[in-house]
Parts: structure tokens; C-alpha cells; sequence
């Protein structure tokens, strides 16, 4: 690890980590840590395989120094590359693009795995680092336009605790930020995942759970996508093992995902969130097949504030439509350099995030 980081010197500036959205592979967590563990900060984005401009714009926005991407298993993603590359090359702040996976055709980049082979180990002088300084920066999904950047400081990473201890198998992608290589090394919590060729290919939900059993986890992070496919299994599912809590979230939940219940485990608890605030709220554990309600969220977990105004400010009573306003310990500080939408989103007299219509309820809906 510190070959990577003498060769990367990237100190006190920010590296890009790109990739197909799915992407999950030991190349990517060596590539991050090695970023932060230079002082350097994570900058995460998902490529549109057709078009290379949507990353240059986050490239370009974010002063990335470093560029890091993913070639594909079978180099699939080229085209996008070569187009990114025309951009990378007329950008002098950019001192380097290297692959996570060693390329079969453009053979004169640096990968992951070349640089680690080398013998050429010098002292390194690692950085001084405060709570406050920025550690990675996420982006959206970009389903309401293009995808914001969301600064998450040393302090945010470090008071996410688990919802659950011990070994779990979280599917997330790691670019997500309860998928992130960085919470898991900060808690100290083993963590279970496959390469992404397995996790995202059809028919693969029982291999998996064989994976999850192998490695004795205790705990799982799944999408309700999942919890589907174990679900349409659960009359040939006969073995007397159980996991303590399987978490999901990210989607609806619905009663065909609580069957996994008693099958599979032994409680089930939805919890959902932003990559601006992390985890927001959480429905009461599931504890019996059929224990939900359409749409219903939950209530704010701890340290979570909410309210609802109206268009001048003020909080709405029950039953009321309005905005949601939320503030949390775990709540990003900034848009990076995007002032706009700072002001369109911020409630400034109250710190609140402003959110969606909603209507005030003893839970959310």
C-alpha cells in the first residue's frame, strides 16, 4: 500500500475513482484507501456508457489531479475511455490516469495491480488530518437533473455507526455511501461482497446465499430486489440456519419481501436515507411476515430532526401538506461549488435540508 501511495502523490488533492455504477472489486478499495491514506480525497462517479462528458464535468468541477477507472472485465468500457481521454489531455491539472484492472488493449496505462508489484519502496510522510477535512465526496444518481456532489467530512465517516455488529454482506456499490469501502475500515467490521460479475448477473441469488452461509456471516445489506428472489425460494429452502437481521432499504418494501422472515432470518429492518443525510429513518423491526405498510418510511432515527412548513416557513400540523425539512449530525454541509442550489434547498434560518411534499404523520409517508 504505501508503493501506491508514494507513486500516486496526491497529497491534499482530490483523485477520481469512475466506473460502471455496479462495480464491486478488491482493485477499487486498494485504489481508495491509498488515495486517503496520501491525504488525497475520493471523488466518486458512475459513467454513462455512452458518454464521457457527464464524468469530464465532474472531473473538471471537483480539480480532480488523478483519474482512476475501470476498463471492464472484458475492457467493454474502451469507447468511453478513449472519449474521456481526448478531454483528460487538453486538462493540465490532471497528472495521471491509471486502470483498476490491467487492460488488455490499452496496454500503456498503469493498473492497480502493476504499481503494487513494484519494488521501488521509499519513506512516506503521511499528511496530518483533522475531523473536519473532507474525506470523500459522493455524487447522486442524478435522477432529478445533473448529479450533485455531496463533501462528506472525516467526522460524518467516523459517526455512522453499524446498525447491526459482526461479519456482514452488504451488496451495495461502493460508490453508494452505505456501500463505501472507507465506513467499513473505520468501524472495524468485516465485511462479505462478491466481484460484481456475480452480484449483478441474473439467477445468481442462491450462489450468493451460499457465499453469506460459507463465510458465517451474521448480518446482510440487501435491496428488497433480493429479498425477492430468496423469497421465491423459501419452500425449497430447508436448512435450519438463520441470520440475525437482514437490512434493506432504497426501495419500496412490500409484504412479499417480509417472507424471507423465519426463513432466512430472524428480523428484518427497512431503513431509508439520502447521500446527503445518510440514514434518515427506520421502520420498528419486522419480527413476522406480512408487517408493512405501503410507502410508510418510519420514524427519524436518533439524532434526526424533521418538520414540515408550509411556503412562508411555517410548521404545518398533522395531516398537512408541505416541505420536509430534515437535520441530522450525519447531514453533509455543502453542495460542492454549487451555491445555487444551496440557497434552493437550505432552510439558512434553521440549517434544515429541505425536502419533497410529504404529509405529517406519527411516521413518514
Amino acid at each position: 500500500m504505501i508503493v501506491q501511495v508514494q507513486y500516486l502523490e496526491i497529497r491534499s488533492s482530490y483523485s477520481l475513482l469512475t466506473f460502471p455504477l455496479t462495480v464491486l472489486n478488491r482493485e477499487w478499495v486498494i485504489a481508495e484507501l491509498a488515495i486517503i491514506m496520501a491525504g488525497g480525497v475520493v471523488v466518486h462517479v458512475s459513467f454513462n456508457i455512452t458518454n464521457a462528458r457527464d464524468v469530464y464535468d465532474t472531473i473538471s468541477t471537483a480539480e480532480c489531479r488523478s483519474v482512476f477507472i475501470d476498463p471492464g472485465k472484458g475492457d467493454e468500457y474502451l469507447d468511453i475511455i478513449l472519449q474521456l481521454n481526448e478531454c483528460i489531455v487538453k486538462d493540465s491539472n490532471i497528472s495521471s490516469l491509471m486502470f483498476l484492472r490491467k487492460s488488455k488493449h490499452l496496454t500503456s496505462y498503469d493498473d492497480v495491480a502493476g504499481v503494487l508489484q513494484s519494488k521501488d519502496e521509499n519513506e512516506v510522510e503521511f499528511p496530518k488530518l483533522y475531523p473536519e477535512d473532507v474525506i470523500v465526496i459522493f455524487t447522486t444518481s442524478g435522477s432529478t437533473g445533473n448529479p450533485k456532489l455531496i463533501p462528506k467530512t472525516h467526522f460524518h465517516t467516523t459517526n455512522n455507526d453499524n446498525l447491526y455488529s459482526g461479519k456482514t454482506y452488504n451488496d451495495r456499490s461502493f460508490a453508494w455511501s452505505s456501500g463505501s469501502p472507507i465506513r467499513t475500515v473505520y468501524l472495524g467490521e468485516p465485511r462479505v461482497f462478491c466481484d460484481s460479475s456475480i452480484a449483478i448477473a441474473g439467477r445468481n441469488t442462491m450462489k450468493i446465499w451460499e457465499i453469506i452461509k460459507e463465510e458465517q456471516c451474521t448480518s446482510a445489506l440487501l435491496l428488497p430486489y433480493f429479498l425477492s428472489d430468496l423469497a421465491a425460494n423459501e419452500e425449497n429452502y430447508k436448512e435450519p440456519l438463520k441470520l440475525d437481521v437482514f437490512i434493506t432499504g432504497g426501495q419500496p418494501v412490500y409484504n412479499l419481501h417480509t417472507k424471507v422472515f423465519g426463513v432466512f432470518t430472524k428480523t428484518l429492518v427497512v431503513a431509508y436515507g439520502s447521500t446527503e443525510g445518510f440514514r434518515v429513518s427506520m421502520l420498528p423491526p419486522i419480527t413476522a411476515p406480512g408487517e408493512t405498510q405501503a410507502s410508510d418510511v418510519g420514524k427519524p432515527i436518533p439524532g434526526t430532526e424533521m418538520k414540515i412548513i408550509d411556503g412562508d416557513g411555517n410548521v404545518l400540523r398533522k395531516h398537512e401538506n408541505g416541505e420536509l425539512c430534515i437535520r441530522s449530525m450525519y447531514d453533509f454541509e455543502k453542495y460542492y461549488k454549487n451555491t445555487e442550489l444551496m440557497t434552493t434547498s437550505f432552510c439558512l434560518e434553521s440549517g434544515f435540508v429541505l425536502g419533497i411534499l410529504r404529509t405529517s404523520m406519527n411516521t413518514i409517508i
